[in-house]
């Protein structure tokens, strides 16, 4: 099981000392703090946290600059905005997901600590990031156990090998446990357990969109021996969803070789992705 590791942003001495101190009270695991986004980015790059609890202004940046890190390298992370509520302009979270916890409620205390349950312990009992709607996102998902017309599906995997220049590529759909394969290009790397694919953490990522430039070095994946036995050292995976919204399965490509992957190759792999979905929508929703 993953440890839990919190860190608490706050440029409040004060409050920050007692919010890790609550913490640290509530939950076995490891509670870090930091005063500002540069002292925050340091910890997050070294070590990405399970949950962040952070304030929203600092003189050096924002709260949700420091939501985007931590999802950047932790796309299970649990970010949670704690602070006042004047202090925050409502407009920037549009963008962004992520829990607002108002510091002068009067339960605010108990929301937090039912959040950081929520999305810190039932997260890392899971063993890997979990959709927000798991149940009915599984349901959907069982309805492609069994696929006959899978020729246009292994048409968008070839244009995603080709494109990348990549031997390896796959589109499958996760399940409770397993990642089953719907159709593949090249040799089959993808991990059969749920735990130990990468394609589950395109679910929940950035924009639905994961690149790993080099697994062996990433912390969410260097002790997964599944992937390296499968010979992954890089990776891009974009999220395909039913005609229903649901997420049921992942566009992959697998790299043997390191390789870093910009906003123009997660762009183009999250187009195809949609195709896929499309043609998801063109076959009929139960198909």
């Amino acid at each position: 099981m993953e440890t839990l590791r919190v860190l608490v942003v706050d440029n409040d001495e004060a409050t920050r000392s007692e919010t890790a101190e609550f913490i640290s009270e509530a939950f076995d695991g490891d509670v870090r703090t930091a005063d500002s986004v540069s002292a925050a980015t340091e910890l997050i790059e070294r070590e990405p946290p399970t949950v962040l609890v952070t304030g929203y202004e600092f003189d050096d940046g924002n709260g949700l600059e420091l939501v985007a890190l931590a999802r950047e390298h932790n796309p299970g992370c649990g970010c949670i905005l704690y602070t006042r509520s004047e202090s925050v302009d409502t407009d920037s979270f549009e963008d962004v997901i992520v829990d607002f916890v108002p510091k002068e409620a009067p339960e605010a205390t108990e929301t937090l600590r039912a959040l950081i349950q929520q999305t810190g312990i039932e997260q890392t009992q899971a063993a890997h990031p979990v959709p927000e709607t798991e149940q009915d996102r599984l349901d959907t998902a069982e309805t492609f156990a069994e696929r006959t017309d899978t020729e246009p599906f292994e048409r968008v995997t070839r244009l995603a090998a080709d494109h990348f220049g990549l031997d390896s590529a796959a589109i499958v759909v996760v399940y409770r446990d397993e990642v089953g394969v719907l159709t593949a290009v090249g040799p089959n790397r993808t991990p059969k357990l749920r735990e130990q694919s990468l394609a589950t953490h395109a679910l929940t990522a950035d924009q639905q969109v994961l690149g790993v430039e080099d697994t062996r070095t990433d912390p969410r994946f260097a002790d997964i021996n599944a992937i390296h036995e499968n010979g992954i050292v890089s990776y891009l995976g974009a999220t395909i969803h039913h005609p229903n919204g649901e997420a049921v399965g992942v566009l992959s490509v697998y790299g043997t070789e390191p390789r870093t992957f910009d906003a123009a190759d997660r762009t183009y792999l999250g187009r195809l992705a949609t195709l896929a979905g499309d043609l998801l929508a063109a076959g009929g929703a139960d198909a």
